[in-house]
């Protein structure tokens, strides 16, 4: 037993009474007045459980014999005890004996009581669960309880409450105990169960069936429960005919949990079981309730065996998928005609709350779509026959189901719907006009439902001279604002894949509807007729213009009534007419610009810190407004920049403000993310006017880099950096500014440079990296000559720790917390992502190179031994090109300072040129011809080994084809620069004719335009190798110049050109003396 320390677990003086008292008066005191919902008794109970299990065990065991008239409540105690969540009711292999006699003794004593006590039923199954452990020293300890359990529930029939009690302790028993069973007591147990699930005692019935779920968890060969299954719901539809309704109920919500706690029984019973509650759920004498548990099991077995489940509804027949399939769109028949589904002036949460879908509806929709993206084409037909067969029904939810079916489906059944596109969208369209309003309802639901789920637009190219007339005249049903939130958002569906032209003979008319829609009293339906107009203008476009005039006359009437128009009314009419400034363009929109900005200006300046709903309307309108008039909103930029700052600064980390309520933390962030990209918006389309905010607006997005809350918010920080130096350096370069434009950009470069290269070492999500390598390359291609070595060197630290975590260098990360691990997700993503990080990173390190030349040689020391990993056997093709790509870059700005990098670069470079795939081949080439270009002594002994590797490339049996052309003419350029550069290192006059033979290059135009120069130098200097012994090669040479001279446009440089166009006719006067 434990020892008891109580001073150091500091019990109130109640639960010390209890724990330390020699005799049972205490614990029978407490006992007496228990009552499970005081919360001092569970507070005393759940501390003795958690710290001093056994001592409690004991004293309510001995308690339970000593005192029967206090056994309910004892066992309430002990029950409590052990389902105490806090507890770990950890009761020692010797408590455990010491309290078996007692437990034993009270199963007897109870058993001829009638009811018989649940509460100790629980308890014996609870201490059962700590007996029989996955030890197999304890499985056989408590042999006695079980023998009890089968001996009450075989007991004779005219002894119920022996059987009832059984029934009830082996109902709690857990699964490993009842594994325990040996095989007779296992088919004696089962046999009375199965006799037992049809007995005329409906309390012994009762009893029965939930006792099934223990008997299957006690069974280690499903095969040997066969006939379980069929009597089971035998015995359901037996109440169901006798008219037990709640208990067939009952068997039917044991099957379920049959369903969720064993599902793997059901395996192998997928079509039994499904035939049997389908039948079930088809019978007329049954409620609803009743229905739903039937179908309910099926549900569950989704979730437990989902694999199983999916082959069981794809090897359905035709005959029973359409049974199903009509049994579903009943239960869609079970909406009730909710008064809160009007209601609009609830926000969607309220609603949401109040209209809870009733199960049979939610089984409904579960499986008509399951069944969509499982039989497809099988289910469409019948479907939408179903949905015709009930258009003429009187009952309003039998067309309601109908119509609302063929909604559910859609998506699943995308693939064939165009053969039935007609057809449903005739239906749709004749209930529109049904006189019930949710019946219309379902029938836009549809229209939503083709408008996006529908790969192919046929529905938009044919039907939207119907569709948009028909949900305009809904829109415009001010008598019943839900449907006109209803046909505003499917306008705002069927828009998004709409011609501007499809819009034009109806502008007229869908415009003044929806206006009428935006200045309705209600607020949701303001938002969605303000959306619906605003989707209809960037639909249509310049068409637009149309309408224009009287559109504006209106939304400005809406911005100068304040008194009958809300705050945000007018910011949602904002947002809507910087939509239709976008659509229109500047020149028609130019002249109402001042009146609208003056509008935003003054009712921006109105709003207090907590209008975030409001400030992300108007932020939106200003990215589409800087968008179409760009510098002539210049005087705003002032006014408008510091309230974009402070928006940008909501809720980042370590700024504390307590003006903030945490519950309008998404519209803060979504707030901060559009006032971000308005910024972004304004840096791309201002220069002149922004220029004196570019530094207070990158020191406020320079800590959004590592803002990981919100990943749009970051990625927008991103993508703003290089437009601020874009916008800078523009400025610097045109000499437009009064400041020290030099000292300007040099401070803004020395901001946002560091910060990239600590945020790209920090990041861990491979997507991110990617921007962020993509806008670093950006930048240093911007920042021109004021990007110096020291930024150079702090980038390629940030890279270095890329490449070590992508190439799966084993060094420890210098913290375990700041591990990069970009190996997530499946493999094939993780692959393609990798090779997007790496492209970035070729990217970064050739605008190095190429930046700083020599000077980056130190730095590039640090990736020496990463690079050749690009190029090892476990990357793919392009991977390799990468790393090749790198070390010529190197070799091509650095010449004979990178020689000491050859060792690891050129062997591997001609073991390359023998590479299946021709892109590796090539870059293989080009590195050789970078080589030799640079090198001196190193390449002079290679040079032998790289002209049988060049030779291999050019001899290849599919290298003049046209994917491997250009790898061709990579090599071919590659043996002419060791022919130039290593002429004493070869044998030149075999060589060079053969260098000869594969010109002209026509496919490679810069390695061509290289080559025919070389040609070009080496016939102006009458290079003997060249011509030959007795001039013999030159009708090769001649003929050469002549095919680059018929395509020098592409082939040749205006000056080798030039020089060939003089050197033709005098080889020719040569060659014909």
């Amino acid at each position: 037993m434990e020892r008891i320390r109580i001073r150091n677990r500091n019990p109130d003086p109640e639960s010390r009474e209890l724990i330390t008292s020699p005799n049972l008066a205490s614990m029978e005191a407490f006992v007496s007045n228990f009552q499970s919902n005081d919360p001092r008794c569970n507070r005393i109970i759940s501390f003795c459980a958690r710290h001093f299990p056994n001592t409690l065990s004991l004293k309510l065991s001995h308690l339970s014999i000593s005192s029967p008239h206090l056994r309910a409540n004892t066992f309430d105690v002990f029950a409590k005890a052990l389902r105490s969540a806090r507890s770990k009711f950890n009761i020692t292999p010797m408590i455990r004996t010491e309290i078996k006699a007692p437990i034993l003794e009270c199963l007897i004593q109870e058993s001829s009581k009638n009811p018989p006590s649940k509460a100790l039923s629980v308890t014996v199954g609870a201490v059962a669960s700590s007996v029989y452990t996955k030890s197999e020293i304890t499985r056989g300890q408590w042999p006695e309880l079980l023998d009890f359990v089968t001996s009450c529930i075989t007991a004779a029939d005219e002894n119920k409450a022996l059987q009832e009690w059984g029934l009830l302790v082996f109902r709690y028993l857990p699964g490993r105990a009842l594994q325990g069973l040996n095989y007779p007591q296992f088919n004696l147990i089962t046999s009375t169960i199965l006799r037992q699930l049809s007995s005329s005692d409906m309390v012994i019935r009762a009893s029965t069936i939930r006792a099934s779920v223990s008997l299957v968890k006690s069974c280690t060969r499903y095969r040997d429960l066969d006939n379980l299954l069929p009597q089971f719901v035998a015995s359901a539809e037996d109440l169901m005919a006798s008219g037990e309704h709640d208990l067939a109920a009952k068997a039917l919500r044991t099957l379920v949990q049959m369903a969720m706690e064993v599902p793997g029984y059901f395996t192998e019973r997928l079509g039994v079981l499904f035939e049997l509650v389908v039948r079930i759920a088809e019978r007329d004498d049954i409620v609803e309730e009743v229905r739903a548990e039937a179908i309910q099991v099926l549900r569950e077995l989704e979730d437990g065996i989902g694999d199983e489940m999916r082959k069981m509804i794809e090897n359905l027949s035709e005959e029973s998928v359409e049974r199903f399939a009509r049994l579903m769109v009943n239960f869609l028949e079970y909406v009730e005609d909710d008064p809160s589904w009007y209601r609009v002036d609830l926000d969607v949460v309220e609603q949401a709350n109040s209209a809870v879908e009733k199960r049979s509806i939610l089984l409904g929709t579960y499986f008509l779509d399951r069944l969509s993206f499982i039989q497809k084409g099988k289910l469409l037909p019948i479907v939408v026959r179903v949905a015709r067969e009930r258009v003429r029904e009187q009952e309003w939810t039998k067309r309601h189901a109908g119509i609302e079916a063929i909604s559910i489906i859609i998506e699943g059944c995308s693939e064939a719907f165009n053969d039935y596109l007609e057809e449903v969208l005739m239906l749709t369209l004749d209930l529109f006009r049904d006189f019930h309003v949710r019946v219309r309802a379902a029938a836009i639901r549809v229209i939503r439902a083709v408008s996006f789920d529908l790969e192919e637009k046929t529905v938009h190219e044919k039907y939207h001279d119907k569709i948009l007339p028909a949900l305009a005249v809904l829109a415009g049903d001010a008598l019943c604002p839900s449907l006109q939130v209803q046909a505003s958002i499917a306008i705002v569906f069927f828009c998004s894949d709409c011609k501007p032209d499809y819009f034009t003979p109806f502008l007229d008319g869908l415009t003044r509807r929806l206006l009428t829609v935006c200045q309705s009293p209600y607020k949701r339906v303001q938002e969605w007729g303000f959306s619906a107009l605003s989707a209809v203008a960037t639909s249509s476009q310049a068409n637009f213009i149309l309408v224009y005039d009287s559109t504006m006359a209106s939304l400005k009437d809406i911005l100068s009534k304040t008194h009958t128009f809300r705050k945000l009314a007018r910011a949602r009419c904002l947002e809507c007419i910087g939509e239709i400034a976008g659509a229109v363009g500047k020149e028609t929109f130019l002249s109402d610009s001042v009146l609208v900005m003056d509008t935003l200006m003054s009712l921006l300046g109105s709003l207090r810190r907590s209008d975030h709903e409001l400030r992300i309307l108007i932020f939106q309108a200003l990215v589409n407004l800087f968008g179409c008039l760009g510098e002539d909103l210049s005087l705003y930029v002032s006014d408008l920049v510091p309230i974009l700052i402070r928006s940008t600064q909501l809720y980042n980390p370590g700024v504390a403000d307590t003006s903030l309520n945490q519950s309008d933390k998404v519209d803060g962030l979504k707030e901060k993310g559009l006032a971000c990209k308005v910024l972004l918006r304004m840096a791309t389309e201002l220069r002149n006017s922004f220029f004196p905010s570019i530094l207070e607006v990158a020191n406020a997005l320079v800590p959004l880099l590592q803002f990981n809350e919100h990943i749009k918010i970051k990625e927008i920080a991103i993508s703003a950096i290089p437009e601020l130096l874009k916008s800078a350096m523009s400025i610097a370069e045109r000499g437009k500014s009064q400041t020290n434009t030099s000292s300007f950009v040099q401070k803004l470069v020395l901001l946002v440079m560091p910060a990239l290269s600590e945020a790209l070492e920090e990041e861990t999500e491979g997507e991110m990296c990617i921007k962020f390598l993509n806008t670093i390359d950006k930048c240093i291609l911007v920042s021109g000559s004021v990007f110096g070595k020291a930024l150079g060197s702090t980038i390629t630290t940030g890279i270095k720790r890329v490449l070590t975590a992508i190439l799966d260098v084993n060094e420890p990360p210098p913290d375990e917390d700041d591990e990069v691990d970009y190996e997530t997700g499946s493999e094939d993503f993780v692959k393609e992502q990798q090779e997007k990080i790496l492209k970035e990173v070729t990217n970064c390190l050739c605008r190095l190179i190429k930046r700083f030349k020599t000077g980056f040689l130190p730095c590039f020391d640090e990736l020496a031994t990463l690079i050749p990993m690009m190029w090892d056997d476990k990357r793919n093709s392009n991977e390799k090109v990468m790393g090749f790509s790198i070390f010529r870059n190197l070799v091509e700005q650095c010449g004979v300072e990178a020689q000491k990098f050859y060792d690891p670069y050129l062997p591997c470079l001609l073991k390359a040129c023998q590479h299946d795939d021709p892109s590796v081949r090539q870059e293989a080439a080009l590195g050789i011809g970078a080589c030799a270009e640079s090198g001196d002594d190193i390449f002079r002994a290679q040079a032998g080994a790289a002209l049988d590797s060049l030779d291999f490339v050019i001899g290849h049996p599919e290298a003049l084809t046209p994917e491997n052309g250009k790898t061709f003419d990579a090599a071919v350029s590659a043996l002419g620069k060791i022919c130039r550069f290593h002429r004493n290192d070869i044998n030149a006059p075999e060589v060079i004719p053969k260098w000869l033979s594969c010109l002209p290059l026509t496919r490679n135009l810069d390695e061509a335009k290289i080559v025919h120069d070389q040609l070009c130098l080496m016939v102006e200097m009458r290079d003997y190798d060249l011509f030959g012994p007795n001039n013999q090669n030159l009708p090769i040479i001649l003929a050469v110049l002549e095919e680059v001279l018929d395509n020098q446009e592409n082939l040749a440089t205006e000056n080798t050109a030039r020089r060939m166009t003089i050197l033709v006719p005098r080889l020719k006067a040569e060659a014909n003396p």
